[in-house]
Protein backbone atom coordinates (compact mmCIF):
# COMPACT_ATOMS: atom_id res chain seq x y z
CA UNK A 1 0.00 0.00 0.00
CA UNK A 2 1.25 3.56 -0.77
CA UNK A 3 2.42 5.68 2.51
CA UNK A 4 1.19 9.50 2.75
CA UNK A 5 5.02 10.45 1.75
CA UNK A 6 4.57 8.32 -1.67
CA UNK A 7 1.28 9.89 -2.23
CA UNK A 8 2.32 13.24 -1.82
CA UNK A 9 5.88 12.54 -3.80
CA UNK A 10 3.33 11.58 -6.87
CA UNK A 11 1.13 14.99 -6.25
CA UNK A 12 4.81 16.80 -6.79
CA UNK A 13 6.11 14.90 -9.43
CA UNK A 14 2.43 15.80 -11.48
CA UNK A 15 2.84 19.21 -10.00
CA UNK A 16 6.04 19.58 -11.42
CA UNK A 17 5.22 18.28 -14.78
CA UNK A 18 2.44 20.68 -14.84
CA UNK A 19 4.93 23.44 -14.19
CA UNK A 20 7.51 22.91 -16.10
CA UNK A 21 4.78 22.25 -19.44
CA UNK A 22 3.10 25.55 -18.60
CA UNK A 23 6.52 27.20 -18.39
CA UNK A 24 7.69 25.52 -21.85
CA UNK A 25 4.58 26.47 -23.77
CA UNK A 26 4.88 30.56 -22.51
CA UNK A 27 8.98 30.20 -23.48
CA UNK A 28 7.60 28.66 -26.97
CA UNK A 29 4.67 31.59 -27.02
CA UNK A 30 7.82 34.09 -25.96
CA UNK A 31 9.48 33.20 -28.69
CA UNK A 32 7.26 32.81 -31.59
CA UNK A 33 6.00 36.39 -30.62
CA UNK A 34 9.35 37.18 -29.91
CA UNK A 35 7.77 38.84 -26.45
CA UNK A 36 10.31 38.43 -24.11
CA UNK A 37 9.36 36.51 -20.96
CA UNK A 38 9.28 38.43 -17.34
CA UNK A 39 8.81 37.59 -13.82
CA UNK A 40 7.14 39.71 -11.10
CA UNK A 41 6.85 39.59 -7.58
CA UNK A 42 4.01 40.33 -5.71
CA UNK A 43 6.48 40.99 -2.48
CA UNK A 44 8.20 43.74 -4.07
CA UNK A 45 4.68 45.65 -4.80
CA UNK A 46 3.20 45.49 -0.91
CA UNK A 47 0.42 48.57 -1.97
CA UNK A 48 -1.42 45.85 -3.94
CA UNK A 49 -4.42 44.68 -1.87
CA UNK A 50 -4.23 41.60 -3.72
CA UNK A 51 -0.75 40.63 -4.31
CA UNK A 52 -1.57 40.80 -8.48
CA UNK A 53 0.31 42.92 -10.78
CA UNK A 54 -1.74 45.73 -11.66
CA UNK A 55 -2.42 46.93 -15.12
CA UNK A 56 0.22 49.69 -15.73
CA UNK A 57 3.03 47.23 -14.61
CA UNK A 58 1.38 44.37 -17.54
CA UNK A 59 0.92 47.37 -20.31
CA UNK A 60 4.73 48.49 -19.07
CA UNK A 61 6.03 44.81 -19.58
CA UNK A 62 4.25 44.24 -22.74
CA UNK A 63 5.23 47.34 -24.38
CA UNK A 64 9.06 47.28 -23.05
CA UNK A 65 8.94 44.08 -24.84
CA UNK A 66 8.10 45.19 -28.01
CA UNK A 67 5.20 43.30 -28.13
CA UNK A 68 1.45 44.54 -28.38
CA UNK A 69 -0.61 44.06 -24.92
CA UNK A 70 -2.37 41.06 -26.26
CA UNK A 71 0.99 39.51 -26.84
CA UNK A 72 1.71 39.17 -23.45
CA UNK A 73 1.02 35.94 -21.28
CA UNK A 74 0.87 35.14 -17.28
CA UNK A 75 0.83 32.24 -15.43
CA UNK A 76 0.79 31.78 -11.37
CA UNK A 77 1.15 28.84 -9.35
CA UNK A 78 -0.48 28.36 -5.55
CA UNK A 79 -1.43 31.45 -4.33
CA UNK A 80 0.05 33.59 -7.53
CA UNK A 81 -2.59 31.35 -9.59
CA UNK A 82 -5.16 32.77 -7.18
CA UNK A 83 -4.05 36.57 -7.43
CA UNK A 84 -3.57 35.93 -11.25
CA UNK A 85 -7.24 34.24 -11.39
CA UNK A 86 -8.44 36.91 -9.47
CA UNK A 87 -7.31 39.94 -11.25
CA UNK A 88 -8.17 38.54 -14.04
CA UNK A 89 -11.93 38.33 -12.63
CA UNK A 90 -11.42 41.77 -11.49
CA UNK A 91 -10.61 43.51 -14.86
CA UNK A 92 -12.38 41.35 -16.90
CA UNK A 93 -12.12 42.88 -20.84
CA UNK A 94 -9.51 45.22 -19.37
CA UNK A 95 -7.71 42.28 -18.66
CA UNK A 96 -8.36 40.23 -21.75
CA UNK A 97 -6.79 43.04 -23.60
CA UNK A 98 -3.96 43.23 -22.15
CA UNK A 99 -3.13 39.42 -21.73
CA UNK A 100 -3.66 36.92 -24.56
CA UNK A 101 -3.90 33.80 -21.97
CA UNK A 102 -3.25 32.93 -18.37
CA UNK A 103 -2.74 29.80 -16.48
CA UNK A 104 -3.27 28.80 -13.00
CA UNK A 105 -1.77 25.56 -11.42
CA UNK A 106 -2.47 24.19 -8.29
CA UNK A 107 -4.47 27.06 -7.17
CA UNK A 108 -6.18 27.49 -3.54
CA UNK A 109 -9.26 28.96 -4.68
CA UNK A 110 -10.63 29.39 -1.09
CA UNK A 111 -8.19 30.74 1.38
CA UNK A 112 -9.76 30.09 4.12
CA UNK A 113 -10.39 26.71 3.17
CA UNK A 114 -6.70 26.10 2.16
CA UNK A 115 -6.05 27.11 5.86
CA UNK A 116 -8.03 25.20 7.38
CA UNK A 117 -6.67 21.98 5.41
CA UNK A 118 -3.22 23.05 5.61
CA UNK A 119 -4.03 23.01 9.48
CA UNK A 120 -4.54 19.16 9.45
CA UNK A 121 -3.39 15.85 9.50
CA UNK A 122 -0.63 15.25 6.73
CA UNK A 123 -0.43 18.58 5.11
CA UNK A 124 0.86 20.37 8.77
CA UNK A 125 4.03 18.89 8.02
CA UNK A 126 4.02 21.09 4.66
CA UNK A 127 2.24 24.00 6.61
CA UNK A 128 5.32 23.84 9.09
CA UNK A 129 7.91 23.66 6.85
CA UNK A 130 6.65 26.71 4.66
CA UNK A 131 6.18 28.45 8.27
CA UNK A 132 9.78 28.47 8.86
CA UNK A 133 10.50 29.94 5.52
CA UNK A 134 8.30 32.53 5.92
CA UNK A 135 9.20 33.60 9.63
CA UNK A 136 13.15 34.51 8.60
CA UNK A 137 11.54 36.15 5.32
CA UNK A 138 9.48 38.53 7.62
CA UNK A 139 12.65 40.06 9.13
CA UNK A 140 13.26 41.34 5.23
CA UNK A 141 10.22 42.71 4.93
CA UNK A 142 10.27 44.50 8.10
CA UNK A 143 13.67 46.23 7.19
CA UNK A 144 12.22 46.82 3.86
CA UNK A 145 8.56 48.18 4.83
CA UNK A 146 8.78 49.59 8.24
CA UNK A 147 5.67 50.03 9.97
CA UNK A 148 4.08 47.97 7.90
CA UNK A 149 3.24 45.05 10.27
CA UNK A 150 4.29 43.73 13.97
CA UNK A 151 7.41 41.73 13.57
CA UNK A 152 7.10 40.84 17.36
CA UNK A 153 3.73 39.26 16.35
CA UNK A 154 5.38 37.64 12.79
CA UNK A 155 8.03 36.03 14.54
CA UNK A 156 5.87 34.52 17.11
CA UNK A 157 3.89 32.97 14.77
CA UNK A 158 3.07 29.23 15.21
CA UNK A 159 0.25 28.27 12.47
CA UNK A 160 -0.07 29.58 8.31
CA UNK A 161 -2.96 31.68 10.14
CA UNK A 162 -1.08 33.61 12.86
CA UNK A 163 1.68 34.65 10.38
CA UNK A 164 -0.93 35.86 8.02
CA UNK A 165 -2.71 37.72 10.50
CA UNK A 166 0.47 39.22 11.88
CA UNK A 167 2.07 39.77 8.61
CA UNK A 168 0.11 39.30 5.29
CA UNK A 169 -3.12 40.82 5.79
CA UNK A 170 -1.60 44.51 7.28
CA UNK A 171 1.29 44.60 4.59
CA UNK A 172 -1.31 44.21 2.13
CA UNK A 173 -3.95 46.76 3.80
CA UNK A 174 -6.43 44.11 5.23
CA UNK A 175 -8.02 44.23 8.55
CA UNK A 176 -6.67 40.72 9.22
CA UNK A 177 -6.32 36.92 8.35
CA UNK A 178 -9.83 36.23 7.88
CA UNK A 179 -10.73 39.24 5.29
CA UNK A 180 -7.49 38.49 3.75
CA UNK A 181 -8.93 35.36 3.25
CA UNK A 182 -12.35 35.99 2.45
CA UNK A 183 -11.30 39.17 -0.32
CA UNK A 184 -8.64 37.50 -1.69
CA UNK A 185 -10.42 34.13 -2.99
CA UNK A 186 -10.98 33.78 -6.68
CA UNK A 187 -12.86 31.20 -6.27
CA UNK A 188 -16.36 33.39 -6.11
CA UNK A 189 -15.07 35.15 -9.03
CA UNK A 190 -14.39 32.81 -11.74
CA UNK A 191 -17.14 33.05 -13.43
CA UNK A 192 -16.02 36.39 -14.63
CA UNK A 193 -12.81 35.36 -16.14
Amino acid sequence: SMTHKDEAGKVLFYIAIAVAAVIGLLIAMAWVTRTPLYTLQAADHPDCLTPAPDRDVLIGLAVSGGGSRAALFAAGVSLGGNALLKWAAEFGTEADALVMAIAAISVPLDLAAANDALSAGFNLVYAQHFLRTLIPAASDKHRRFPGRFDLRRALAARTLRDFDDAVTAPLHGFAGADDYYARSSAGPLLGAI
